[in-house]
């Protein structure tokens, strides 16, 4: 006798089936999983920017007029909202938050949806403008970034 029963390619199908079935909703959780990184990833570079944006300056009264914000740019389709708080410390510097947030799949916002920068910007220009009037030693500038946001791990997230 050669060649397979029909019995044994019953039993092949329902094992093949049963493995196909079992590998479906990994297959589904890494998509949304590249979804949401692609989306974070978009999150980071806006945030990035925005951080760029505050921290460019030619003259210390641009310093000075740093102030609190937000916008909501559009990438690919998904609408981001972007705030920044901008909160001067008693040395001169000024600590930035910057928080990008969008909807995830649900349409809520969420830990796995939200991106948080924050950075310290020193008032440079303003001691270095004063050092050119006084004709004094050049400043120290301290700077610092720290970032957070969903782990993009599957399922649960942070």
């Amino acid at each position: 006798m050669r060649g397979f029963t029909l019995v044994e390619i019953l039993v092949t199908l329902v094992i093949l089936a049963v493995g196909l079935l079992t590998v479906g909703p990994f297959q589904a959780d890494t998509l949304r999983n590249t979804a949401l990184n692609k989306q974070r990833t978009a999150a980071l570079a806006l945030a990035q920017e925005r951080l760029e944006a505050l921290r460019d300056f030619a003259h210390a009264a641009e310093v000075e007029a740093i102030a609190n914000g937000s916008d909501t740019p559009i990438v690919d389709g998904t609408t981001f909202t972007r705030t920044w708080n901008v909160q001067p410390q008693t040395d001169g510097s000024f600590a930035i938050v910057l928080q990008v947030t969008w909807p995830g799949p649900d349409g809520t916002v969420s830990a796995d949806t939200t991106v948080t920068l924050s950075t310290v910007v020193s008032n440079y220009l303003a001691a270095t403008e004063a050092t050119a009037l006084l004709g004094s030693a050049s400043p120290t500038v301290t700077l610092s970034t720290t970032a957070s946001g969903g782990c993009g791990c599957g399922g649960g997230g942070m």
